[in-house]
């Protein structure tokens, strides 16, 4: 529900929750919202028309050159594009041209701009009194509006917003309800970091782009030293802090772009590395290592981690793919632990 079957966007959903995170940072922003002319519902469930393709393509060129900027599919034939730190000025101009864009492709759009905090203070009320600028003007289209405050708005309008207000709300609850489902489901209690589940789903993803578009992709299994001995001497609650203590060491030192998940048991992670070789893959998993023994000597956690690294560059089967990885990590077991062995 918070991703768009038919354009993958984030949804109506997701709106609501980012404009309150946005708000709650006490960041101007600026909200645009743009609803295709005459889209009959039965697309809802359909094949994205070509109006709404194109819709998407241009807002997206928009969303991609401005910082910050995200765009969400709303409803079936609606898009809204959050735009953090942008003048009103700057966003009724994008509209203006997203409009014109619209019709030189032969159909036509009608969009809203409002801002934080001049129009609304909380995000229901931002949306609402732009969907109903829009909505509440039915007979005139093809056109870009500024939203008005709630008070400001004529009565037919405002009862309208009041009316998304109200049904907003009770989507924002709803998604407060998924994200926590989703973080329970995807993450990892003890480090916070993406569980299991969640390193599975994205290895697979990063192996068919690796065998896709011919790029390497190196794989880290990362396993504590000692674990069993440290719970022995300090108890599990010490365990559990010296695991956290290397989830934050690597999560510290990856780069941009690299996922670093909790594995299976213990003080197991999984680091992907996308776009990186053999020789790369290796480096990056001793600057990790030399990082955690490096932690370890000024905390209350001192440890070590050994480190199986494998490189592919092309369709790889994942178990096949963590067999190899595991076969590394008990060879620089073997040697002597604080390791690193690459396949």
């Amino acid at each position: 529900m918070t991703a768009d079957h038919q354009t993958g966007l984030p949804t109506l959903i997701r709106l609501c929750a980012d404009l309150g995170e946005q708000m709650r940072q006490a960041m101007t922003l600026t909200l645009i919202v743009c609803v295709i002319d005459g889209l009959p519902p039965e697309v809802r469930d359909a094949p994205p028309p070509a109006t709404l393709g194109a819709l998407v393509r241009l807002l997206s060129q928009v969303a991609s050159a401005t910082p910050g900027a995200r765009l969400y599919r709303t409803a079936y034939d609606s898009l809204a594009l959050l735009l953090p730190g942008a003048a009103r000025a700057d966003a009724l101009q994008i509209a203006e041209q997203a409009r014109l864009s619209a019709a030189s492709l032969g159909f036509t759009a009608t969009l809203a701009v409002g801002c934080y905090p001049e129009h609304a203070a909380d995000a229901e009320t931002l949306i609402a009194v732009c969907e109903a600028q829009i909505h509440g003007n039915a007979g005139e289209h093809n056109r870009v509006y500024s939203a008005q405050p709630m008070g400001s708005l004529p009565p037919a309008t405002s009862r309208l917003a009041s009316l998304l207000v109200a049904r907003l709300g009770t989507l924002a609850e709803l998604g407060a309800q998924l994200r926590a489902t989703e973080q329970q489901a995807f993450h990892d209690p003890v480090t916070g970091l993406p569980n299991a589940r969640s390193m599975e789903q994205m290895l697979a993803r990063q192996i068919e782009r690796c065998a896709h578009s011919h790029t390497p992709l190196g794989v880290l299994l990362i396993d504590g030293d000692n674990l069993k001995d440290y719970n022995t001497r300090y108890g599990y609650s010490a365990g559990n802090e010296w695991i956290r203590s290397i989830a934050r060491t690597l999560s510290a030192n990856i780069r941009p772009g690299d996922f670093v998940a909790r594995w299976m048991m213990g003080d197991e992670f999984v680091v992907l590395l996308p776009d990186t070789g053999r020789e790369e893959s290796r480096e990056i998993a001793d600057r990790l290592r030399l990082a955690v023994e490096d932690a370890g000597t000024t905390s209350a956690y001192p440890g070590t981690i050994s480190i199986g690294v494998v490189s592919i560059d092309e369709h790889t089967p994942p178990d096949t793919l963590l067999e190899q990885a595991r076969n590394a990590l008990i060879d620089a077991k073997d040697r002597g632990k604080n390791q690193i062995t690459m396949l």
